[in-house]
C-alpha cells in the first residue's frame, strides 16, 4: 500500500507515454513489471523481505524500493532496513542500500531535485539522499520526533514533510531542511495512516485507519478545516489534480470519492479491498492494487472498473513509466 507512491505511489507519466507498470508484490518478495499492452510480465525482480512502497525517478530510470521487513505497522520485529535500487530500463536490481541502525523503512519519496526522503517508523527519522543513484550515503538524518512514524507525504520542493505517526495518533509537520526548527504536532486521531496534499500544496489531507475519519487541515499551521467519516477502516487517499479526494477503504472494497472540503460524492465498488491508489495524468483514471491481486483501472467519473492486469501475490504501491528498452 502508494508524490501524487502519490501510490499511493509517484505520479505517473502521462498514460500515452506509457507502456508498463511495475508493482511491489510484498507476500512474494518481488517487484513484478507488467506490459500495459497485454497484460504479460515483463519480469520479476527479487526484493528483500516484505518490501512495500516504492518512487521512481522522473526519467524513468530508477525506482527506489523500502524494505519495512514486517506485515503491517501492528506487527512485532525489529523490521527491514534496506532500499533496493531498480534500473528499470534494463529491469535489473542494481544496488543496495544499507539503513542500520535504522530500520521499518516505510514511506519513501523524491522531490523535485531528486533527492530521496526515506522515512524509519521505528527511529522516527527522515534519511535525505541528494543523489541516490551515485551515492549511498544519507546527506541528512532529520528527526521527527515522533513515536511510530509509518507514513508521510512531502512537498515538491522537499523543504517540508507531513508524518502520520500511527501508534501516538499524531499528524507531524517537518521542516526537512533545517531540523533546528520545532516539529508541528496535532493529536489527529486512531490509527492516521494514509495522507496527501492538495495539488496546491495548501492543505494536508490524512485518514485515520482505525478512527473512521478522514481530515483536512491547512498545510502550513495544522489548523483543523474538515473532516468526515470514511464508512470503515481505509488506508490510502490522494489528491486528482481537480481537488477531488480518492479513498481507499478496505472495510467496504471501494473507492470513495470526497471534495475539497471532504463532502461526499461517491463510492466506487472493487473486487477486493484496495491496498494502494497509483495516479495517473487524467483525472478520471486511476489505478488501484486489490487484495485479489490485480492492478485495475478505475474510471472516477463514470464509477466504472476499466483494464485488470493480474499480478503475483500481495500487490501493493505501483508505478507507471515507459520501459524503452
Amino acid at each position: 500500500m502508494s508524490q501524487a507512491a502519490i501510490s499511493s505511489s509517484a505520479t505517473a507519466v502521462p498514460l500515452s507515454q506509457a507502456n508498463a507498470i511495475a508493482v511491489v508484490q510484498k507476500e512474494i518478495c518481488s517487484l513484478g513489471v507488467y506490459s500495459l499492452a497485454d497484460g504479460k510480465s515483463l519480469a520479476q525482480l527479487p526484493l528483500p523481505e516484505q518490501s512495500h512502497e516504492l518512487v521512481i525517478t522522473a526519467d524513468n530510470r530508477h525506482a527506489f524500493i523500502a524494505q519495512y521487513g514486517v506485515k503491517k505497522w501492528l506487527a512485532p520485529g525489529v523490521g527491514g532496513n534496506v532500499i533496493t535500487v531498480v534500473d528499470m530500463q534494463q529491469l535489473k536490481v542494481i544496488n543496495t542500500i544499507d539503513l542500520t541502525p535504522y530500520h521499518r523503512l516505510h514511506g519513501i519519496r523524491l522531490d523535485d531535485k531528486g533527492r530521496l526522503f526515506v522515512l524509519s517508523e521505528t527511529s522516527s527519522v527522515l534519511i535525505r539522499f541528494d543523489d541516490p543513484v551515485n551515492n549511498d550515503e544519507p546527506d541528512a538524518i532529520i528527526p521527527v520526533n515522533g513515536a511510530r512514524s509509518h507514513y508521510f507525504v512531502l512537498n515538491k520542493a522537499g523543504d517540508r514533510a507531513w508524518v502520520s505517526d500511527t501508534l501516538s495518533g499524531m499528524a507531524i509537520s517537518v521542516n526537512t531542511e533545517d531540523p533546528t526548527q520545532p516539529v508541528h504536532k496535532v493529536l489527529n486521531g486512531k490509527g492516521p495512516e494514509g495522507c496527501c496534499l492538495s495539488p496546491d500544496e495548501k492543505r494536508f489531507y490524512i485518514i485515520n485507519r482505525y478512527g473512521n475519519a478522514i481530515k483536512a487541515y491547512e498545510a502550513t499551521s495544522m489548523k483543523l478545516l474538515h473532516q468526515a467519516v470514511t464508512q470503515g477502516e481505509s488506508v490510502r487517499v490522494v489528491a486528482l489534480k481537480n481537488g477531488n479526494l480518492v479513498v481507499a477503504n478496505s472495510a467496504r472494497k471501494s473507492l470513495l470519492i470526497y471534495s475539497p472540503e471532504l463532502k461526499f460524492i461517491k463510492e466506487i465498488a472493487l473486487s477486493a479491498a484496495p491496498t494502494a491508489i497509483t495516479l495517473t495524468d487524467n483525472d478520471e483514471r486511476v489505478i488501484t492494487s486489490t487484495e485479489d491481486n490485480k492492478l485495475t483501472w478505475v474510471d472516477i467519473g463514470q464509477g466504472k472498473l476499466l483494464n485488470i492486469i493480474n499480478t503475483d501475490k500481495g500487490a501493493d504501491a505501483s508505478v507507471l513509466f515507459n520501459h524503452a528498452v
